[in-house]
């Protein structure tokens, strides 16, 4: 019996390991707002502090559930999932928000297998500026972008599932142009 528990938990640990490998860390948050939901904490920020009118920057949201509760995975069926929407915007285009992976877990009651956020994770949204002349106006002056958005969630803990939840989110870029941007890193 111990080498079947043994081999477990091998299996176990090793997928841990490649599941952590293949989401790598988590992206290092640039100006960070803490932000609390009734079920979880959020820390929204950006993944760099400016940005030129053309270039990308994602926006990142670490999601934290409070102890015993969990959150819905995209895809899947019959549940509230976890979703990042930014309101639109002519200032950039959004590309697809990127999701970790999720854990699959089993449901008591029901038996059903589902999948499940309940241990802290990082969303990633990647924002492309426009190189518009209005933007590159923007920069030049040295203007910031506000970006809106909302985190919508369902929280469950082991018996119950609460009212859905949407948290709105804010996020600033400072606007600079390369030669700003440039003047910035050599006085570093």
């Amino acid at each position: 019996m111990r080498p079947i528990i043994a081999a477990v938990l091998v299996v176990v640990g090793v997928s841990a390991f490649a599941q952590a490998r293949a989401t790598g860390p988590a992206a290092a948050i640039k100006n960070p707002v803490a932000v609390r939901g009734k079920y979880l904490s959020l820390v929204v920020g950006t993944s760099a502090t400016t940005v030129v009118p053309g270039a990308r920057v994602t926006l990142l949201v670490q999601v934290t559930p409070r102890p015993k509760i969990h959150v819905y995975a995209p895809g899947q069926d019959g549940y509230i999932a976890a979703d990042l929407s930014v309101t639109p915007n002519p200032a950039f285009t959004v590309k697809p928000l990127v999701y970790p992976p999720s854990r699959p877990s089993k449901f008591a009651p029901t038996e059903e297998t589902v999948k499940l956020y309940d241990e802290p994770f990082q969303l990633s949204q990647e924002l492309v500026l426009a190189a518009s002349a209005a933007i590159q106006r923007r920069a030049a002056s040295g203007d910031n972008l506000t970006v809106t958005g909302a985190f919508k969630y369902q929280a469950c803990d082991d018996a119950v599932c609460y009212r859905p939840e949407t948290v709105a989110l804010t996020w600033t870029l400072r606007l600079t142009t390369p030669s700003q941007k440039s003047k910035v890193r050599s006085q570093k």
